[in-house]
């Protein structure tokens, strides 16, 4: 039977492999880990102002975490719009092993909350124009006035 130590001592060794900031081997009671679990999720949901939000998660997670997850936010909208992996390698300067872990377990039924919310068109499309805005190093996109927003 596979406990939730198990699965922390799982998830600790494979963030620990992938170069993630160091997690504690020491292992936490499966209550206290419900509770310290259910606890920061609803931190999260009950963080509406984008404002509060930003600083919050700032205080918790450091760049490198955050980036971690952007990325791989990025990286499951970019396979569930069948994108390339050459261009979502290059794009996100990421490993075709990061992204193709990601595939065969998004294939495998894994992130179907977060696919889901990806299907919500305004979703979509602000994901779109933040990954464009990526790909051209933060340029606003060419054409006429391209540049009007610097006067």
């Amino acid at each position: 039977m596979i406990t939730n130590k198990t699965k922390l001592v799982r998830l600790t060794t494979t963030i620990y492999r992938s170069g993630m900031p160091h997690i504690s081997t020491q292992q936490v009671e499966d209550k206290i880990y419900e509770q310290i679990s259910d606890r920061f999720n609803q931190h999260i949901l009950n963080l509406k102002e984008n404002f509060r939000g930003r600083s919050f998660l700032g205080e918790i997670f450091t760049g490198t975490e955050r980036t971690m997850f952007a990325k791989r936010l990025s990286i499951l909208f970019m396979l569930s719009e069948n994108v390339s992996y050459l261009y979502i390698q290059r794009t996100l300067k990421v490993s075709p092993s990061t992204i193709r872990r990601l595939h065969v377990k998004m294939d495998r039924g894994g992130f179907s909350t977060v696919l889901s919310f990806f299907k919500e068109k305004k979703q979509k499309e602000k994901f779109w124009k933040d990954i464009e805005s990526l790909s051209r190093g933060g340029l606003p996109p060419m054409g006429r006035g391209r540049w009007k927003n610097l006067k």
